[in-house]
């Protein structure tokens, strides 16, 4: 795929753990392969955007393939967790690995940026005592 899309830190994220647990790398899983291992691969992020309320059509976009593909992921997506151990162990391996790494990274960078904002609204109170607003 030579095309270029551009992904929100959340898609990029889930791109790159689906990418390090499975083994496929971006344009594998964007490609029109329709080898199992990598069928599953590409459902399981499929499966991780929609749990990040990212919606249908555009995790069909990322991972190149129409919505109704989601949707068919979505729908198999219990079953394959319950009969297909392959699935299961991946989708585990991914899902443990958002959690405690991208979220945990996700969190710290919140904290900085109230840090940042609280340092903000320090200097702004400051400045407004030295130059209150006057009508």
């Amino acid at each position: 795929m030579k095309d270029t899309l551009l992904l929100s830190s959340t898609e990029d994220s889930l791109f790159k753990i689906v990418s390090v647990c499975s083994g496929f790398n971006y344009n594998q899983l964007r490609s029109t392969i329709r080898k199992q291992d990598l069928v599953v691969a590409r459902s399981i992020l499929a499966m991780l955007m929609l749990e990040e309320d990212i919606t249908c059509k555009r995790a069909g976009e990322c991972i190149n393939k129409n919505h109704a593909t989601v949707v068919h992921y979505k729908k198999n997506h219990k079953h394959s967790m319950e009969y297909y151990t392959p699935y299961r162990e991946l989708y585990l391996a991914c899902k443990d690995e958002y959690l405690t790494s991208y979220r945990e990274a996700r969190v710290e960078h919140i904290d900085l940026q109230i840090k940042d904002l609280q340092r903000t609204i320090k200097k702004l109170k400051k400045n407004f005592k030295k130059n209150p607003i006057t009508n």
